[in-house]
Protein backbone atom coordinates (compact mmCIF):
# COMPACT_ATOMS: atom_id res chain seq x y z
CA UNK A 1 0.00 0.00 0.00
CA UNK A 2 1.16 3.54 -0.88
CA UNK A 3 1.83 6.04 1.37
CA UNK A 4 -1.07 7.62 -0.25
CA UNK A 5 -3.19 5.01 0.38
CA UNK A 6 -2.07 4.22 4.33
CA UNK A 7 -4.87 6.27 6.25
CA UNK A 8 -8.15 4.29 3.77
CA UNK A 9 -8.42 1.79 6.40
CA UNK A 10 -8.91 4.39 9.20
CA UNK A 11 -11.47 6.17 6.62
CA UNK A 12 -13.72 3.59 5.90
CA UNK A 13 -13.58 2.41 9.29
CA UNK A 14 -15.06 5.86 10.16
CA UNK A 15 -17.30 6.37 7.47
CA UNK A 16 -18.82 3.12 8.82
CA UNK A 17 -18.89 4.56 12.14
CA UNK A 18 -22.45 4.38 12.45
CA UNK A 19 -22.73 1.24 12.19
CA UNK A 20 -20.91 1.04 15.58
CA UNK A 21 -23.12 3.31 17.70
CA UNK A 22 -26.32 1.97 16.35
CA UNK A 23 -24.87 -1.99 17.21
CA UNK A 24 -24.20 -0.34 20.85
CA UNK A 25 -27.77 1.61 20.82
CA UNK A 26 -29.48 -1.84 20.15
CA UNK A 27 -27.49 -3.68 22.87
CA UNK A 28 -28.91 -1.25 25.32
CA UNK A 29 -32.69 -0.92 24.32
CA UNK A 30 -32.85 -4.22 24.33
CA UNK A 31 -31.27 -5.00 27.92
CA UNK A 32 -28.21 -7.13 26.69
CA UNK A 33 -26.13 -5.35 29.05
CA UNK A 34 -28.69 -4.71 32.72
CA UNK A 35 -29.05 -8.43 31.62
CA UNK A 36 -25.49 -9.54 31.81
CA UNK A 37 -25.28 -7.85 34.94
CA UNK A 38 -25.82 -10.00 36.92
CA UNK A 39 -23.81 -12.75 35.44
CA UNK A 40 -22.31 -14.32 32.13
CA UNK A 41 -24.86 -16.08 29.96
CA UNK A 42 -25.65 -17.68 26.61
CA UNK A 43 -26.86 -16.14 23.54
CA UNK A 44 -30.17 -18.44 24.06
CA UNK A 45 -30.26 -17.45 27.40
CA UNK A 46 -30.79 -13.86 26.86
CA UNK A 47 -32.99 -14.37 24.09
CA UNK A 48 -35.56 -16.34 25.89
CA UNK A 49 -35.16 -13.75 28.75
CA UNK A 50 -35.12 -10.60 26.49
CA UNK A 51 -38.01 -12.30 24.47
CA UNK A 52 -35.63 -12.11 21.18
CA UNK A 53 -35.35 -14.06 18.30
CA UNK A 54 -32.00 -16.49 18.76
CA UNK A 55 -30.66 -16.63 15.72
CA UNK A 56 -30.37 -12.73 15.16
CA UNK A 57 -29.49 -12.19 19.17
CA UNK A 58 -26.30 -14.56 18.45
CA UNK A 59 -25.41 -11.87 15.57
CA UNK A 60 -25.69 -9.11 18.00
CA UNK A 61 -24.14 -9.99 20.72
CA UNK A 62 -21.28 -11.02 18.21
CA UNK A 63 -21.19 -8.04 16.83
CA UNK A 64 -21.26 -6.61 20.40
CA UNK A 65 -17.94 -8.47 21.34
CA UNK A 66 -16.21 -7.35 18.33
CA UNK A 67 -16.48 -4.01 19.93
CA UNK A 68 -14.94 -5.13 22.98
CA UNK A 69 -18.30 -4.69 25.14
CA UNK A 70 -18.79 -8.47 25.90
CA UNK A 71 -16.19 -11.42 26.36
CA UNK A 72 -17.00 -14.44 25.16
CA UNK A 73 -15.81 -17.89 26.78
CA UNK A 74 -17.14 -21.06 25.83
CA UNK A 75 -19.90 -20.11 24.47
CA UNK A 76 -20.92 -18.02 27.19
CA UNK A 77 -20.88 -13.96 27.21
CA UNK A 78 -20.38 -11.92 29.43
CA UNK A 79 -19.81 -8.22 30.55
CA UNK A 80 -15.92 -6.32 29.69
CA UNK A 81 -14.92 -3.39 31.81
CA UNK A 82 -16.01 -1.25 29.04
CA UNK A 83 -19.68 -2.99 28.65
CA UNK A 84 -20.67 -2.36 32.54
CA UNK A 85 -20.36 1.39 31.78
CA UNK A 86 -23.66 0.56 29.21
CA UNK A 87 -25.47 -0.85 32.37
CA UNK A 88 -27.94 0.91 34.29
CA UNK A 89 -27.06 0.37 37.77
CA UNK A 90 -23.13 1.40 37.08
CA UNK A 91 -21.63 4.47 38.23
CA UNK A 92 -21.17 6.40 35.76
CA UNK A 93 -23.47 4.73 33.44
CA UNK A 94 -23.82 5.88 29.82
CA UNK A 95 -27.09 3.77 29.42
CA UNK A 96 -29.09 6.91 29.36
CA UNK A 97 -26.52 8.58 27.37
CA UNK A 98 -26.18 6.06 24.51
CA UNK A 99 -30.23 6.51 24.37
CA UNK A 100 -30.50 9.89 23.68
CA UNK A 101 -27.69 10.46 21.09
CA UNK A 102 -29.14 7.23 18.98
CA UNK A 103 -32.22 7.50 19.21
CA UNK A 104 -34.55 8.10 16.81
CA UNK A 105 -35.68 11.70 17.42
CA UNK A 106 -32.02 12.70 17.45
CA UNK A 107 -31.39 10.44 14.20
CA UNK A 108 -34.23 12.35 12.91
CA UNK A 109 -32.91 16.14 13.34
CA UNK A 110 -29.49 15.39 11.64
CA UNK A 111 -31.00 14.77 8.32
CA UNK A 112 -32.23 18.48 8.34
CA UNK A 113 -28.77 19.37 8.58
CA UNK A 114 -28.04 20.01 5.15
CA UNK A 115 -30.37 22.57 4.60
CA UNK A 116 -28.96 23.98 7.61
CA UNK A 117 -26.31 24.68 6.27
CA UNK A 118 -27.17 25.49 2.86
CA UNK A 119 -29.91 28.25 4.30
CA UNK A 120 -28.29 29.22 7.65
CA UNK A 121 -32.12 29.24 8.57
CA UNK A 122 -34.14 26.85 11.75
CA UNK A 123 -32.91 23.70 13.79
CA UNK A 124 -33.55 20.07 13.26
CA UNK A 125 -36.45 20.22 15.93
CA UNK A 126 -37.62 22.89 13.95
CA UNK A 127 -37.59 21.54 10.43
CA UNK A 128 -38.60 17.69 11.88
CA UNK A 129 -41.39 18.87 14.35
CA UNK A 130 -42.28 22.27 14.05
CA UNK A 131 -41.45 23.51 17.32
CA UNK A 132 -37.45 24.09 19.69
CA UNK A 133 -36.16 21.62 21.17
CA UNK A 134 -37.12 23.03 24.55
CA UNK A 135 -40.85 23.04 23.66
CA UNK A 136 -40.39 19.46 22.49
CA UNK A 137 -39.10 18.52 25.87
CA UNK A 138 -42.00 20.25 27.58
CA UNK A 139 -44.45 17.73 25.18
CA UNK A 140 -43.41 14.43 25.04
CA UNK A 141 -42.89 13.14 28.39
CA UNK A 142 -40.76 9.79 26.99
CA UNK A 143 -38.32 12.17 25.29
CA UNK A 144 -38.07 14.66 28.41
CA UNK A 145 -36.92 11.43 30.92
CA UNK A 146 -34.10 10.43 28.18
CA UNK A 147 -33.01 13.67 28.21
CA UNK A 148 -32.70 14.69 31.79
CA UNK A 149 -31.22 11.07 32.44
CA UNK A 150 -28.58 11.31 29.56
CA UNK A 151 -27.74 15.33 30.82
CA UNK A 152 -27.73 13.62 34.70
CA UNK A 153 -25.01 11.26 33.02
CA UNK A 154 -22.79 13.85 31.55
CA UNK A 155 -22.73 15.42 34.50
CA UNK A 156 -21.69 12.43 36.49
CA UNK A 157 -18.90 11.69 33.97
CA UNK A 158 -17.99 15.35 34.48
CA UNK A 159 -18.16 16.81 37.86
CA UNK A 160 -15.53 15.37 39.64
CA UNK A 161 -12.81 16.71 37.00
CA UNK A 162 -14.39 19.83 36.92
CA UNK A 163 -14.14 20.63 40.87
CA UNK A 164 -11.25 19.05 40.99
CA UNK A 165 -9.59 21.37 37.93
CA UNK A 166 -11.13 24.78 39.55
CA UNK A 167 -8.77 27.28 40.13
CA UNK A 168 -10.77 29.07 42.52
CA UNK A 169 -8.70 30.69 45.39
CA UNK A 170 -9.61 29.62 49.13
CA UNK A 171 -13.36 30.81 48.97
CA UNK A 172 -14.48 32.56 51.97
CA UNK A 173 -16.83 30.80 54.34
CA UNK A 174 -20.07 31.38 53.26
CA UNK A 175 -19.64 31.94 49.31
CA UNK A 176 -22.64 31.55 48.04
CA UNK A 177 -22.61 29.42 44.78
CA UNK A 178 -25.03 29.14 42.02
CA UNK A 179 -25.51 26.75 39.52
CA UNK A 180 -27.30 28.49 36.96
CA UNK A 181 -29.42 25.50 34.95
CA UNK A 182 -27.84 23.22 36.84
CA UNK A 183 -30.33 19.99 36.54
CA UNK A 184 -30.38 17.69 39.26
CA UNK A 185 -27.31 19.38 41.34
CA UNK A 186 -24.51 16.54 40.45
CA UNK A 187 -21.94 19.01 39.56
CA UNK A 188 -22.82 21.41 42.89
CA UNK A 189 -22.55 18.52 44.58
CA UNK A 190 -19.03 18.19 43.85
CA UNK A 191 -18.05 21.66 44.14
CA UNK A 192 -19.20 21.60 47.67
CA UNK A 193 -17.33 18.70 48.22
CA UNK A 194 -14.18 20.70 47.01
CA UNK A 195 -14.98 23.80 49.08
CA UNK A 196 -16.50 22.35 52.50
CA UNK A 197 -17.16 26.49 53.67
CA UNK A 198 -19.32 27.29 50.82
CA UNK A 199 -23.18 27.32 50.31
CA UNK A 200 -24.95 26.29 47.07
CA UNK A 201 -28.18 27.45 45.34
CA UNK A 202 -29.22 24.99 42.33
CA UNK A 203 -30.85 26.84 40.19
CA UNK A 204 -33.38 25.54 37.26
CA UNK A 205 -36.60 25.52 35.58
CA UNK A 206 -39.45 24.88 38.26
CA UNK A 207 -40.30 21.76 36.59
CA UNK A 208 -36.51 20.88 36.66
CA UNK A 209 -35.90 21.70 40.23
CA UNK A 210 -39.02 20.01 41.53
CA UNK A 211 -38.31 16.56 40.07
CA UNK A 212 -34.22 16.25 40.56
CA UNK A 213 -33.19 13.60 42.09
CA UNK A 214 -33.00 13.78 46.45
CA UNK A 215 -29.60 13.51 47.31
CA UNK A 216 -30.20 14.34 50.83
CA UNK A 217 -27.94 11.11 52.18
CA UNK A 218 -25.11 13.95 51.01
CA UNK A 219 -23.29 16.07 53.85
CA UNK A 220 -23.79 18.50 51.29
CA UNK A 221 -27.15 18.84 50.72
CA UNK A 222 -27.16 20.66 54.20
CA UNK A 223 -25.82 23.38 52.16
CA UNK A 224 -27.83 23.77 49.51
CA UNK A 225 -31.26 25.11 48.35
CA UNK A 226 -33.14 24.62 45.31
CA UNK A 227 -34.63 27.40 43.66
CA UNK A 228 -36.76 27.58 40.44
CA UNK A 229 -36.99 30.22 37.50
CA UNK A 230 -36.08 31.47 34.35
CA UNK A 231 -32.33 32.06 33.89
CA UNK A 232 -33.42 35.00 30.82
CA UNK A 233 -35.45 36.99 33.41
CA UNK A 234 -33.81 36.61 37.53
CA UNK A 235 -31.58 34.51 39.23
CA UNK A 236 -30.32 34.20 42.87
CA UNK A 237 -28.01 36.71 43.90
CA UNK A 238 -24.28 35.08 44.43
CA UNK A 239 -20.90 34.79 45.21
CA UNK A 240 -19.79 32.49 42.51
CA UNK A 241 -22.41 31.31 38.95
CA UNK A 242 -21.51 28.04 37.35
CA UNK A 243 -22.61 27.40 34.05
CA UNK A 244 -21.80 24.14 32.73
CA UNK A 245 -22.52 23.31 29.00
CA UNK A 246 -25.47 25.97 28.63
CA UNK A 247 -23.81 28.70 26.82
CA UNK A 248 -23.64 26.38 23.83
CA UNK A 249 -27.67 25.83 23.53
CA UNK A 250 -28.15 29.64 22.25
CA UNK A 251 -26.95 32.08 20.01
CA UNK A 252 -25.00 35.46 20.85
CA UNK A 253 -27.54 37.45 22.04
CA UNK A 254 -29.41 34.68 23.76
CA UNK A 255 -26.11 34.31 25.67
CA UNK A 256 -25.76 37.88 26.39
CA UNK A 257 -29.09 38.05 28.05
CA UNK A 258 -28.11 35.01 30.36
CA UNK A 259 -25.09 36.83 31.14
CA UNK A 260 -26.29 39.65 31.81
CA UNK A 261 -29.24 38.44 33.89
CA UNK A 262 -26.69 37.03 35.77
CA UNK A 263 -24.19 40.25 36.20
CA UNK A 264 -27.09 42.10 37.10
CA UNK A 265 -28.29 39.87 40.31
CA UNK A 266 -24.16 38.89 41.06
CA UNK A 267 -23.26 40.21 44.64
CA UNK A 268 -19.84 42.63 44.43
CA UNK A 269 -16.34 41.10 42.78
CA UNK A 270 -18.40 37.74 41.59
CA UNK A 271 -17.20 35.66 39.03
CA UNK A 272 -18.72 33.31 36.36
CA UNK A 273 -17.36 29.67 35.76
CA UNK A 274 -18.66 28.63 31.93
CA UNK A 275 -17.37 24.83 31.76
CA UNK A 276 -18.11 24.23 27.74
CA UNK A 277 -16.29 22.13 24.64
CA UNK A 278 -14.38 24.78 23.49
CA UNK A 279 -13.10 25.04 20.16
CA UNK A 280 -9.29 25.66 19.47
CA UNK A 281 -8.60 29.06 17.22
CA UNK A 282 -6.78 27.33 14.75
CA UNK A 283 -8.89 24.23 13.29
CA UNK A 284 -7.44 20.70 14.72
CA UNK A 285 -9.29 17.12 15.72
CA UNK A 286 -11.28 18.21 18.89
CA UNK A 287 -14.82 16.87 19.91
CA UNK A 288 -15.56 20.21 20.56
CA UNK A 289 -15.67 20.53 16.43
CA UNK A 290 -18.50 17.58 16.09
CA UNK A 291 -20.68 18.63 19.30
CA UNK A 292 -20.80 21.87 17.79
CA UNK A 293 -22.25 20.51 14.65
CA UNK A 294 -24.31 18.28 16.78
CA UNK A 295 -26.01 22.03 18.47
CA UNK A 296 -26.37 22.82 14.69
CA UNK A 297 -29.18 20.62 14.31
CA UNK A 298 -30.18 20.49 18.30
CA UNK A 299 -30.31 24.49 18.78
CA UNK A 300 -29.44 27.79 18.09
CA UNK A 301 -26.72 27.62 19.70
CA UNK A 302 -22.79 26.38 19.06
CA UNK A 303 -19.93 25.34 20.65
CA UNK A 304 -17.32 28.91 20.80
CA UNK A 305 -13.84 29.58 20.41
CA UNK A 306 -11.87 30.96 24.03
CA UNK A 307 -11.63 34.19 22.11
CA UNK A 308 -15.65 34.11 21.79
CA UNK A 309 -16.49 33.46 25.10
CA UNK A 310 -14.36 36.40 25.94
CA UNK A 311 -16.07 38.60 24.04
CA UNK A 312 -19.40 37.29 24.97
CA UNK A 313 -17.86 37.45 28.75
CA UNK A 314 -16.38 41.15 28.33
CA UNK A 315 -19.68 42.42 26.63
CA UNK A 316 -21.79 41.93 29.63
CA UNK A 317 -19.38 43.18 32.28
CA UNK A 318 -17.34 39.45 32.61
CA UNK A 319 -13.39 40.69 32.35
CA UNK A 320 -10.35 39.04 33.16
CA UNK A 321 -11.10 35.57 31.54
CA UNK A 322 -9.15 32.77 31.86
CA UNK A 323 -9.39 29.33 30.41
CA UNK A 324 -7.80 25.96 32.28
CA UNK A 325 -8.43 22.76 30.38
CA UNK A 326 -10.31 19.53 32.41
CA UNK A 327 -7.64 16.37 32.67
CA UNK A 328 -9.45 13.33 31.37
CA UNK A 329 -12.23 15.37 29.68
CA UNK A 330 -12.60 17.29 26.63
CA UNK A 331 -13.86 20.00 28.67
CA UNK A 332 -12.36 23.61 29.55
CA UNK A 333 -13.11 26.11 32.11
CA UNK A 334 -13.28 29.85 32.09
CA UNK A 335 -13.23 31.84 34.49
CA UNK A 336 -14.42 35.72 34.69
CA UNK A 337 -14.77 38.21 37.42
Amino acid sequence: MSDQDAGLPQLIETVFGRWKSQIIYLGVKLGIFDALEDGPASSADLARMLTLDPANTERLIGALASLSLLHRDRGVYRLSDQGRFLCAGSVPSLRSMVLLEEGMVHYSIWRHLEEIIRTGTGTGFELEFGTPIWRYLQENQDYSNIFHAAMSSYSTTEAGAIAAALKLEALAPGTRICDVGGGDGVLLQSVLKRFADSNGILFDLPETVATAKDRGDSPESDRLVRVGGNMFESVPEADVYFLKHILHDWNDEECRDILTTIRRASAPNARVVVCEFVLPEEPRATFASLIDIHMMCVSTGRQRRFSELKDLLASTGWNHADITDVEGTPIQIVIAG
